[in-house]
Protein backbone atom coordinates (compact mmCIF):
# COMPACT_ATOMS: atom_id res chain seq x y z
CA UNK A 1 0.00 0.00 0.00
CA UNK A 2 1.36 3.38 -0.70
CA UNK A 3 1.55 5.82 1.79
CA UNK A 4 1.03 9.58 1.60
CA UNK A 5 4.29 11.40 1.38
CA UNK A 6 4.17 14.40 3.85
CA UNK A 7 5.72 17.89 3.06
CA UNK A 8 6.61 20.87 5.42
CA UNK A 9 3.65 22.59 4.04
CA UNK A 10 0.72 19.65 4.38
CA UNK A 11 2.06 19.04 8.02
CA UNK A 12 2.12 22.51 8.49
CA UNK A 13 -1.24 22.96 6.99
CA UNK A 14 -3.07 19.67 8.65
CA UNK A 15 -1.59 20.85 12.31
CA UNK A 16 -3.24 24.62 11.64
CA UNK A 17 -6.57 23.28 10.28
CA UNK A 18 -6.26 20.94 13.49
CA UNK A 19 -5.82 23.90 15.95
CA UNK A 20 -8.52 25.50 14.04
CA UNK A 21 -11.52 23.32 14.39
CA UNK A 22 -11.55 22.82 10.34
CA UNK A 23 -10.55 19.77 9.43
CA UNK A 24 -13.73 17.04 8.98
CA UNK A 25 -14.37 14.02 10.88
CA UNK A 26 -13.15 12.03 7.70
CA UNK A 27 -9.78 14.03 7.74
CA UNK A 28 -9.07 13.40 10.93
CA UNK A 29 -7.50 10.03 10.30
CA UNK A 30 -5.09 7.71 12.50
CA UNK A 31 -2.28 9.11 9.84
CA UNK A 32 -3.47 12.71 10.77
CA UNK A 33 -3.61 11.87 14.50
CA UNK A 34 0.19 10.68 14.03
CA UNK A 35 1.00 13.71 11.89
CA UNK A 36 -0.08 16.33 14.65
CA UNK A 37 1.17 13.97 17.50
CA UNK A 38 4.70 14.33 15.97
CA UNK A 39 4.29 17.99 15.08
CA UNK A 40 4.06 18.67 18.74
CA UNK A 41 6.67 16.26 19.96
CA UNK A 42 8.86 18.04 17.44
CA UNK A 43 8.38 21.29 18.49
CA UNK A 44 7.75 20.79 22.19
CA UNK A 45 9.32 19.11 25.26
CA UNK A 46 7.36 15.65 26.21
CA UNK A 47 5.40 17.40 28.61
CA UNK A 48 3.70 20.69 26.87
CA UNK A 49 3.49 18.44 23.97
CA UNK A 50 0.91 16.22 25.63
CA UNK A 51 -0.87 18.83 26.93
CA UNK A 52 -1.62 20.56 23.75
CA UNK A 53 -2.30 16.91 22.14
CA UNK A 54 -4.67 16.51 24.53
CA UNK A 55 -6.25 19.72 24.55
CA UNK A 56 -6.40 19.83 21.02
CA UNK A 57 -8.06 16.50 21.16
CA UNK A 58 -10.63 17.60 22.92
CA UNK A 59 -10.67 20.96 21.37
CA UNK A 60 -11.49 19.28 17.91
CA UNK A 61 -14.03 16.85 18.83
CA UNK A 62 -16.49 19.19 19.83
CA UNK A 63 -15.53 21.44 17.21
CA UNK A 64 -16.82 18.41 15.46
CA UNK A 65 -19.63 17.69 16.94
CA UNK A 66 -18.82 14.51 18.85
CA UNK A 67 -19.49 14.67 22.47
CA UNK A 68 -16.64 13.96 24.59
CA UNK A 69 -18.28 11.41 27.05
CA UNK A 70 -17.32 8.21 28.67
CA UNK A 71 -18.82 6.10 25.21
CA UNK A 72 -17.24 8.36 23.03
CA UNK A 73 -14.80 11.50 21.71
CA UNK A 74 -11.73 11.71 23.45
CA UNK A 75 -9.91 8.82 24.65
CA UNK A 76 -7.13 9.00 27.40
CA UNK A 77 -5.60 5.82 27.33
CA UNK A 78 -5.03 5.70 23.50
CA UNK A 79 -4.20 9.55 23.25
CA UNK A 80 -1.30 8.88 25.82
CA UNK A 81 -0.55 5.19 24.50
CA UNK A 82 -0.12 7.04 20.86
CA UNK A 83 1.95 9.80 22.46
CA UNK A 84 4.35 7.16 23.99
CA UNK A 85 4.56 5.21 20.54
CA UNK A 86 5.31 8.58 18.68
CA UNK A 87 8.04 9.73 21.24
CA UNK A 88 9.61 6.11 21.24
CA UNK A 89 10.38 6.51 17.50
CA UNK A 90 11.26 9.78 17.06
CA UNK A 91 13.65 10.43 20.28
CA UNK A 92 17.11 10.31 19.88
CA UNK A 93 16.62 10.65 16.19
CA UNK A 94 18.44 13.64 14.23
CA UNK A 95 16.15 14.04 11.20
CA UNK A 96 13.80 17.09 9.99
CA UNK A 97 10.44 17.18 11.30
CA UNK A 98 9.47 15.84 7.18
CA UNK A 99 11.85 13.37 7.59
CA UNK A 100 10.09 12.15 11.05
CA UNK A 101 6.91 12.02 9.60
CA UNK A 102 7.55 10.16 6.86
CA UNK A 103 9.53 7.92 8.79
CA UNK A 104 7.24 6.89 11.41
CA UNK A 105 4.20 5.93 8.94
CA UNK A 106 6.84 3.54 7.16
CA UNK A 107 7.82 1.33 10.51
CA UNK A 108 5.47 -0.26 12.91
CA UNK A 109 5.21 2.28 15.47
CA UNK A 110 2.35 3.94 13.60
CA UNK A 111 0.87 0.67 12.79
CA UNK A 112 -3.08 1.34 13.79
CA UNK A 113 -3.80 -1.94 15.98
CA UNK A 114 -0.27 -1.80 17.64
CA UNK A 115 -2.24 -0.69 20.84
CA UNK A 116 -3.53 -4.13 20.96
CA UNK A 117 -0.45 -5.58 21.43
CA UNK A 118 -0.05 -4.20 24.76
CA UNK A 119 -3.48 -3.86 25.77
CA UNK A 120 -6.60 -6.39 25.67
CA UNK A 121 -9.63 -5.03 23.49
CA UNK A 122 -11.64 -5.30 26.72
CA UNK A 123 -9.40 -3.27 28.90
CA UNK A 124 -8.21 -0.35 26.79
CA UNK A 125 -12.18 0.29 25.65
CA UNK A 126 -13.34 0.44 29.36
CA UNK A 127 -14.93 3.46 30.68
CA UNK A 128 -11.48 3.56 33.26
CA UNK A 129 -9.29 3.83 30.16
CA UNK A 130 -11.26 6.23 28.87
CA UNK A 131 -11.60 8.86 31.51
CA UNK A 132 -7.98 8.41 32.75
CA UNK A 133 -4.43 6.31 31.98
CA UNK A 134 -4.37 2.51 32.26
CA UNK A 135 -1.66 0.65 31.99
CA UNK A 136 -1.15 -2.29 29.76
CA UNK A 137 -1.76 -5.19 30.46
CA UNK A 138 -0.67 -7.66 27.75
CA UNK A 139 2.82 -6.83 27.24
CA UNK A 140 4.93 -3.86 29.58
CA UNK A 141 5.47 -0.06 27.25
CA UNK A 142 8.96 -1.09 25.84
CA UNK A 143 9.87 0.02 22.59
CA UNK A 144 12.66 -2.78 22.07
CA UNK A 145 9.11 -4.71 22.01
CA UNK A 146 7.34 -2.83 18.79
CA UNK A 147 10.37 -3.90 16.57
CA UNK A 148 10.99 -7.37 18.07
CA UNK A 149 7.81 -9.28 19.19
CA UNK A 150 4.79 -6.65 17.81
CA UNK A 151 6.04 -7.91 14.05
CA UNK A 152 5.26 -11.07 14.71
CA UNK A 153 2.37 -11.23 15.99
CA UNK A 154 -1.15 -11.12 14.58
CA UNK A 155 -1.54 -7.32 14.96
CA UNK A 156 1.21 -6.61 12.64
CA UNK A 157 -0.55 -6.39 9.49
CA UNK A 158 -0.98 -4.36 6.52
CA UNK A 159 -2.86 -2.07 8.30
CA UNK A 160 -1.47 1.69 7.37
CA UNK A 161 -4.96 3.16 6.01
Amino acid sequence: MTIRQWTLSSINQLVKQFEQGALSKEEWTHHAHLVVCSYYLYHYNYQEATLRIKLGIIRFTAAVGTENTIDGGYHETLTLFWIWAVNAYITDQSATLEELVNGLLNRPYSKKYLPFFFYAEDHIFSHEARARWVGPNLHPLKASLIASAFIDSIWYGDDLV
